[in-house]
C-alpha cells in the first residue's frame, strides 16, 4: 500500500502522495497541491523542492555517493571513458561496441564549425569575459542550425545530441584561444574526443604537438566526473529555458551567460575555489606521498561548502579531482618518485622540511613516525 501524507490547513486535511526514490529518499509529491487547496509552497533556492522524477544521476555529497543511471562513479572511471559515459547519462544504457563505434563516428560528423563563426569571435577584444563570448558561440549556434529540434522524436534528438557535443568542444576551445591571442585550431577525426580537446588547446603552428598519454587518462576522468550533478544550476537552467521550447543552443547559452556572475567574488561558487584551495593543495599532497587521506579533510570540505551555501562534494570525488589535476600539472611519477615520497629524507634542521611533514602527512601519527626515522639516521 502507497503512503500518503496529510497536509492540514484551518481543519481541512489533504492527501498527498509519498514518493520513494531508489536510494530509499522520500518525497511529497505537491503537483495537485493548489488544485485541491488553493495555496501553493514557498521554497527559495528549491532547497527542498524536486523539480522532476529523474533515472539519470543520484547524488549524496554527505555519504560520498555518486551514480550514473546506477554506475557507481568509481567503477566508471576506472573502466570506462568520457564518450562511453556520456552515451550512458544520454541513453540509460553502456553502449555496445558497435554503438559507441557508430556513436563517435556521428559526433564527428559535426565537428566542423562554420567558417563565419570566426567572425563573432574576432569581433571581442582579447580580454572579453569567456564565458561571455562562449555564450555569444553557442547562442550563434541557433542561427546555424535553425532547424528546430522535435524532442519526440528520437532520430533528431540523438542527431542534437552528437552535433551539440561535436560542435561546443571546438568552439570551448577557440573561446580560450582568443583569449591568449592564438590561431584557432581545427578538430582532427582520426584522433580521439579528449585528445582532441588537448589539441585544440595547446596545438600551435610552431611546432608539433603530442598530447601526454597520461594528461589525456587524467582529463577523461574529469570529464566523467563533470558528466552530471542532479539538478545543478545548470541542468535546471537549461530545463527551464528549454520548456519554453527556445531551442537547444539557446537553452545552453542561457546557462553560459548565467554562470559569468559565478565568476564575481562575492558569489558563493567563487568564495568555495578560493576558501578550498589550501584543502585541495594538501590533499594533492596526499595522494603525491601515496598515503591515504585523512577524513576530517571530508568534514571540512562539507563545513565549507556549507559555510558558502555551495553544494555539498563528497571525499571521493575531491580525491579524484586533486589526483587528475596532479596528473596534467605534473605526469605521473616515477616508482623511485612514489618511494622517495613514502619515505621521505627530513632535515632536522630545516624548518621547511619540518613543516612540510607535519603538513602534509596523514596523520599525526604518521608524522610522528618520519619525524622519528629522521633522528634515528642522522
Amino acid at each position: 500500500m502507497s503512503k500518503i501524507a496529510t497536509l492540514e490547513i484551518d481543519g481541512n486535511k489533504f492527501e498527498l502522495p509519498f514518493i520513494l526514490g531508489s536510494e530509499n529518499e522520500g518525497a511529497v509529491d505537491i503537483s495537485k497541491l493548489r488544485d485541491l487547496s488553493g495555496v501553493i509552497t514557498i521554497d527559495p533556492g528549491y532547497k527542498n523542492s524536486g523539480s522532476c522524477k529523474s533515472e539519470v544521476t543520484f547524488l549524496d555529497g554527505e555519504l560520498g555517493i555518486l551514480r550514473y543511471r546506477g554506475y557507481s562513479i568509481e567503477d566508471l572511471a576506472e573502466k570506462g571513458h568520457f564518450l562511453e559515459v556520456s552515451y550512458l547519462v544520454i541513453f540509460g544504457e553502456l553502449p555496445t561496441a558497435e554503438e559507441l563505434t557508430q556513436f563517435e563516428n556521428d559526433i564527428r560528423k559535426h565537428t566542423l564549425v562554420n567558417e563565419e563563426m570566426k567572425n563573432i569571435i574576432d569581433g571581442f577584444p582579447k580580454t572579453a569575459h569567456p564565458m561571455g563570448v562562449l555564450s555569444a558561440l553557442t547562442s550563434a549556434l541557433t542561427a546555424f542550425n535553425p532547424k528546430s529540434v522535435n524532442v519526440e522524436n528520437e532520430k533528431e534528438m540523438y542527431e542534437a545530441v552528437c552535433k551539440t557535443m561535436g560542435k561546443f568542444l571546438v568552439i570551448a576551445t577557440w573561446t580560450y584561444r582568443k583569449s591568449m591571442g592564438f590561431p584557432l585550431n581545427y578538430y582532427d577525426n582520426t584522433k580521439g574526443y579528449v585528445e582532441n580537446f588537448m589539441r585544440l588547446m595547446f596545438e600551435l603552428p610552431t611546432g608539433p604537438y603530442k598530447a601526454d598519454p597520461v594528461v589525456v587518462s587524467a582529463l577523461d576522468k574529469l570529464f566523467i566526473l563533470h558528466a552530471d550533478h542532479e539538478q545543478n544550476c545548470s541542468t535546471s537552467t537549461v530545463r527551464m529555458v528549454g520548456s519554453s521550447h527556445a531551442g537547444l543552443f539557446a537553452s545552453i547559452s542561457a546557462v553560459q551567460a548565467g554562470e559569468i556572475s559565478m565568476n564575481d567574488a562575492r558569489d558563493g561558487i567563487s568564495k568555495f575555489f578560493q576558501q578550498s584551495n589550501g584543502i585541495l593543495s594538501s590533499a594533492s599532497g596526499f595522494l603525491q606521498l601515496g598515503l591515504p587521506v585523512p577524513t576530517t579533510y571530508n568534514v571540512s570540505m562539507s563545513k565549507l561548502v556549507s559555510a558558502t551555501g555551495g553544494q555539498s562534494s563528497s571525499w571521493g570525488l575531491l580525491a579524484l579531482h586533486s589526483e587528475a589535476l596532479r596528473l596534467i600539472s605534473q605526469g605521473a611519477p616515477s616508482e623511485e618518485e612514489r618511494a622517495l615520497r613514502r619515505d621521505p629524507v627530513v632535515d632536522l634542521s630545516n624548518p621547511t622540511d619540518v613543516t612540510t611533514v607535519l603538513s602534509v602527512a596523514a596523520s599525526k601519527k604518521r608524522a610522528e613516525t618520519i619525524l622519528k626515522q629522521a633522528q634515528e639516521k642522522n
